[in-house]
């Protein structure tokens, strides 16, 4: 019967260790600049594929931050439930199995919570993983059965709840799909090692199709199922940089993409509009601007805007002088 080492056991279970270790570190020394080279974003499916995974280290406050509280309590649940699960599974299958598992987990949680929602943080979708992993196998297979008892299943379940509610009173955002996502995956990977024969390739072939469906969703798919708010977020706040830093053609990129979904903030059309404007696309800034004002009307920035846009636009060119003298061909320059 597998059994949760004592902490002094550390040595032996190094992935799980340096899992706990390494969540530790970037809560003590991360500031919120270096957070976001971090955590998941639309950069994750472009050129920064690392985020799928290190947002998994990250969570919900930092040290130097004004939600430190918050993160110390997401970061001591999370790494309670890391070391009891994790170190007893290291122990009976080996650091290389533990940490593709940490990895299956991590990055087909945050792509799910991703292509649903937003951007998200923290092990909480790798503790949901194992521990639906853990509590299956320990029904059949006695060699797991005494890492998780039913009130461990209980809170867990509990924690579950809690969190969705939250969610949905607005108390606090948490990343119910991550959870959700995790326990899934945790349950296909028991049913792939309980099943006999053709079943196991039934498990097999669902999980493929899963994960399929959770890689699209978080890409291609993503504007058309994403119904939060949060879901064109990341997009405005690149498109924002990329303004600030003159590259106009690309905020236009990122604002656009951002407009393409179903819940779309005001301020995207708005910025979509300036962008426009300053390359000289005087048409599309005010069809732009245009749906921002309609969205909020109430906003005077965006109805000045549009009125700004309309005077440049039927301003009368200016018409040659014929009685102008002719300009010089080329420069004067002093005789000597």
């Amino acid at each position: 019967m597998a059994k949760t080492p004592a902490l002094s056991q550390f040595y032996q279970v190094p992935i799980t260790t340096g899992t706990g270790l390494i969540a530790i570190l970037l809560f003590l020394f991360l500031d919120e600049s270096s957070r976001d080279l971090v955590v998941i974003d639309l950069r994750a499916f472009q050129d920064e594929p690392w985020r799928l995974l290190t947002t998994t280290f990250v969570h919900g406050g930092l040290l130097r931050s004004p939600q430190m509280g918050q993160g110390l309590i997401h970061l001591g649940f999370n790494l309670w439930w890391i070391w009891t699960l994790c170190a007893a599974l290291e122990l009976q299958w080996g650091h290389l199995r533990t940490l593709l598992l940490i990895f299956g987990f991590a990055v087909f949680s945050n792509c799910a919570e991703y292509a649903l929602t937003g951007p998200c943080v923290g092990l909480s979708g790798v503790v949901y993983g194992f521990a639906t992993l853990l509590w299956h196998l320990g029904t059949h297979d006695r060699k797991f059965s005494g890492i998780l008892n039913s009130q461990d299943v209980q809170m867990l379940g509990f924690w579950l709840v809690l969190c969705i509610l939250l969610s949905l009173t607005d108390t606090m955002p948490v990343a119910n799909i991550a959870h959700i996502a995790g326990a899934v995956a945790g349950w296909l990977v028991a049913q792939m090692i309980i099943a006999q024969n053709m079943k196991r390739f039934v498990y097999l072939f669902g999980a493929i199709l899963l994960v399929t469906a959770t890689v699209l969703g978080a890409t291609v798919a993503r504007p058309f199922i994403n119904y939060s708010i949060r879901g064109p977020m990341d997009r405005f706040y690149l498109g924002v940089e990329a303004a600030q830093n003159e590259d106009y053609e690309k905020a236009i990129e990122y604002f656009e993409s951002a407009t393409r979904y179903h819940r779309v903030d005001p301020s995207t059309w708005y910025n979509l509009g300036l962008s426009y404007a300053r390359v000289g696309n005087l048409a599309q800034a005010k069809i732009a601007v245009t749906q921002a004002v309609a969205l909020q009307p109430e906003q005077k920035s965006f109805s000045e805007l549009l009125l700004e846009l309309d005077r440049i636009d039927t301003a009368p060119e200016p018409t040659p002088d014929s009685t102008a003298s002719p300009a010089p061909k080329s420069a004067p320059t002093d005789l000597d």
